[in-house]
């Protein structure tokens, strides 16, 4: 008589990409289950003892909650259309992709690991130097054409870590996913940024988030034959054109209100102000006195801003107005190619109550590239008295196109599209 097999929670390396308190409140949303049991291991074992019929959708939620949750360095890739393979054609190839990450895995592991789908979180336990392996897979489709697949890859490498205030070296894993999104024409790879790591492969070396994307890329994207598409000038003139829109909604009509008192003033200055410049060795041309009031008319704006905004106001504004958030930190170069940098750090200020926004304002709207800049964005849509915000860090490099996210916090899948699919929408090619 054959033995019944007991099942273990075997993927203890995983536990600290995991929010634990978050995940049971999803397990008693998603299927009823409540269960106050305290350490991770022991209550995913007693959830899949209480829930059999439920293991696969349970490992499917853990997948995408440590997918979505704390690999907060995202490049997005656009993909060279079009791009619609058969799905035979393609499930081969992620089939050889997912072979050649078998080495170090048991063979009942290995016997899981198919071109269906699977999740391994709770099983895997990769104790090699330098091991590397794919804990996650699946796809989705319609009517035969794949629209979306996604890995969860892994790595077991070594890090210095203080623990009680003695210097120990772990040995952990570093977890990297791709996400590709056919129908939208897009790919994702997500990774952690993680310190004080050593990687002992010698071959595949990985000590930063740009080396595990290059990895990601070699490893997966180019033996799935997917062409990324990509242009730095276009990503850089649609990041502009983005944080322009977002700052102009929130003090267009405070603009207004001060152009529109201000104007004859102004105007008269102007022209006094040139009369005296006559007798110079060059007068001013009127390109120069426009320029010359734009800038009176942006430092007004900012003494208003500054004397009736407090920090909370702003985004209470930008709540008010619907919109998905607010920029809170800029870098580009002006037409003279100076660098410049205004704003904060800080997720609840809105760039809007830097004052030195306002005298860069004119430099700032006249730029049509934007490399960098941060924004916070909303994370409840539906509740406009919520104010939390996630802040990210924007890059429009001349080699890729990077979001960080910076909040310490557990993120959500719906919160990861929501950036991606409002930053893509600006990048128009």
């Amino acid at each position: 008589m054959e033995a019944e097999s007991i099942y273990v929670f075997n993927g203890r390396k995983f536990i600290e990409y995991i929010d634990v308190e978050m995940f049971k409140g999803l397990i008693e949303d998603e299927i009823g289950y409540s269960d106050s049991t305290i350490g991770f291991e022991t209550y995913y074992e007693k959830l899949i003892a209480k829930k059999p019929k439920y293991k696969k959708y349970i490992n499917e939620l853990l997948f995408e909650h440590i997918l979505y949750g704390r690999l907060t360095n995202i490049y997005i890739h656009k993909i060279k259309s079009p791009f619609k393979p058969a799905k035979q054609l393609l499930l081969k190839r992620a089939e050889k992709v997912i072979d050649s990450f078998k080495n170090h895995l048991s063979a009942s592991i290995q016997e899981m690991m198919t071109a269906e789908d699977f999740y391994l979180m709770d099983l895997i336990n990769v104790t090699v130097d330098g091991g590397h392996f794919i804990a996650g897979f699946d796809y989705t489709e319609d009517n035969g054409i794949i629209q979306t697949m996604r890995f969860l890859v892994g790595k077991n490498i070594y890090r210095k870590r203080l623990v009680n205030k003695t210097e120990e070296v772990r040995s952990e894993y570093l977890l990297g996913g791709i996400e590709i999104n056919f129908e939208e024409g897009y790919f994702l790879i997500l990774n952690k940024h993680t310190t004080n790591m050593f990687d002992e492969d010698e071959e595949d070396r990985i000590t930063s988030p740009s080396a595990f994307h290059t990895y990601m890329l070699n490893k997966i994207i180019q033996p799935l034959n997917i062409e990324p598409n990509f242009d730095s000038k276009k990503d850089q003139e649609g990041m502009s054109d983005f944080c322009k829109y977002l700052f102009n909604e929130l003090i267009d009509d405070d603009r207004q209100n001060i152009n529109t008192l201000t104007k004859s003033d102004i105007d008269l200055f102007g022209r006094k102000a040139a009369e005296h410049m006559k007798n110079g060795k060059k007068p001013a041309n009127a390109t120069q006195m426009k320029d010359f009031k734009d800038k009176v008319k942006a430092l007004l704006l900012g003494i208003y801003i500054m004397n009736n905004y407090e920090e909370d106001d702003m985004r209470i504004k930008a709540r008010t107005l619907d919109m998905i958030g607010y920029p809170t930190k800029i870098s580009y170069k002006n037409a003279k190619s100076n660098r410049s940098s205004t704003g904060t750090n800080r997720a609840t200020r809105c760039i809007a109550n830097s004052d030195t926004i306002y005298s860069l304002l004119t430099d700032f709207e006249n730029t049509k590239y934007l490399e960098k800049w941060s924004m916070s964005w909303f994370v409840d849509h539906n509740n406009k008295t919520n104010l939390d915000v996630v802040q990210t860090t924007i890059e429009a490099r001349k080699k890729y196109f990077k979001v960080t996210l910076i909040a310490f916090r557990h993120f959500t899948k719906e919160i990861i599209h929501n950036v991606i699919e409002n930053l893509n929408s600006y990048r128009d090619y």
